[in-house]
């Protein structure tokens, strides 16, 4: 029997063999004497048989390849709570990434029509892969349109940058989390800013996952020759780093909400002065049942148990005991984490509710994690919640308003997959 290498093959020559592994091709350069190469395949399927004798458990073949390729179709859920779900394809060849989505902006609850909308995107950027997926940064524009009830179709688009990371596994699916950053028009109204998450999960069908090529590497016992002093001290002091997906569910989540609604008075008519009168305050508790909750934490770990790193958590409360008929709760934010061994503190921003998000999470043994969700002093100035009650700045100078204030918090269950190292 023999072993197969798949790598990047550098050199060859009569007494060794200079490789890259196609998991790790900014790593150093592996040696390996040529006695113990069986053979070489190439991409384009030819064979360079470099050891002519019998294959024994010392013996490799190397998989030679010039680059990456991967393609895959993968879907972003999280846009059913802002602009509007997205279906995309993306190509990635070696560092250079390609994507085609379609987007469905009238079923976005931030979408302010109720006819049909949808939106034709393409991006192209810079892909770094790592050991367990890799970095992307794409420049990316869309073209959209709408057609409201008894009107013209209207047009408008998206320019944007899209960056994030992309984290694979061995089965062939992969997840996706970052954001866009950009400016986004519509009609012939003037340009606004643009920021949304991109939080998506896909399927490769072309292209593997660099975990699996990594367990078909050569064997344990034998190491690469060429390795210096202060390569070996960078490992040991390098901390482990790992990316974690993890989806469960909060129970209860608890959404409260106060409002002060003003509209505009002119007692005189409609010609005389005005000013904005107080019509309207109330407040209510909502206990909500069903709340899926999904998160995607990039972690290190440190020898001495110290864990940092960065996140997103999205989150929609789909049934409460209220009148209203749209989703009484959500969540959609972006949290660093600091932590020591099990015990973590997210902390960030819910753009949802425009709150200051704090999370602190438990893991009970290796799979399973408790959480206590917070989203605190949220206001109705920006986020998805500016949709629901519309703020000053956004009404017209004449135009009714509300000032509203908003807590939100629960028990999260979640069971966790991924990770690799500590």
């Amino acid at each position: 029997m023999y072993s197969v290498i798949e790598a990047q093959v550098l050199e060859i020559s009569p007494t060794e063999i200079r490789y890259r592994r196609s998991d790790h091709l900014d790593g150093p350069v592996i040696v390996i004497p040529a006695a113990n190469v069986l053979s070489i395949r190439y991409e384009n399927g030819r064979v360079d048989v470099i050891t002519a004798v019998p294959p024994d458990d010392e013996t490799v073949h190397i998989e030679a390849q010039s680059g990456r390729t991967t393609f895959g179709i993968n879907a972003d859920p999280s846009g059913f709570l802002m602009h509007g779900p997205t279906v995309a394809a993306e190509l990635t060849v070696n560092r250079f990434i390609t994507m085609f989505d379609v987007r469905f902006s009238s079923a976005g609850l931030m979408s302010t029509f109720d006819g049909f909308g949808i939106g034709l995107g393409l991006g192209f950027g810079y892909y770094h892969p790592t050991r367990i997926g890799g970095f992307y940064a794409l420049g990316f524009g869309e073209f959209s349109t709408s057609k409201y009830e008894h009107t013209d179709w209207q047009f408008g688009g998206i320019a944007a940058l899209n960056a994030g990371y992309r984290f694979m596994l061995p089965s062939g699916m992969y997840f996706r989390t970052g954001g866009f950053l950009g400016a986004a028009w519509f009609g012939g109204s003037d340009a606004s800013f643009l920021i949304k998450p991109d939080l998506t999960f896909g399927y490769n069908f072309i292209g593997r996952n660099p975990a699996v090529m990594a367990a078909q590497a050569q064997p344990a016992s034998r190491q690469p020759v060429q390795q210096d002093e202060e390569q070996r001290d960078d490992a040991r002091s390098t901390p482990a780093f790992s990316v974690k997906f993890s989806f469960g569910f909060i129970f209860p989540s608890i959404f409260s909400t106060q409002s002060d609604s003003y509209y505009w008075a002119q007692p005189g008519g409609p010609n005389t002065d005005g000013y904005f009168e107080h019509y309207y305050s109330g407040s209510e508790t909502i206990f909500n049942w069903f709340n899926p909750t999904f998160d995607l934490r990039f972690l290190w770990s440190f020898e001495n148990n110290l864990r940092l790193g960065f996140g997103g958590n999205v989150h929609v409360s789909l049934f409460g005991i209220s009148d209203y008929q749209y989703p009484t709760g959500g969540t959609g934010a972006a949290y660093g984490i600091i932590g020591y061994d099990k015990v973590h503190l997210h902390a960030g921003y819910d753009f949802a509710l425009n709150a200051l998000y704090l999370t602190p999470q438990f893991l009970l043994g290796k799979r399973f994690m408790l959480g206590v969700p917070m989203s605190l002093l949220g206001n109705n100035e920006y986020g998805i919640y500016s949709i629901y009650y519309i703020p000053k700045r956004k009404a017209g100078s004449r135009s009714s308003y509300s000032v509203a204030r908003a807590t939100q918090f629960g028990i999260s269950f979640q069971w966790v997959v991924g990770g690799h190292g500590r």
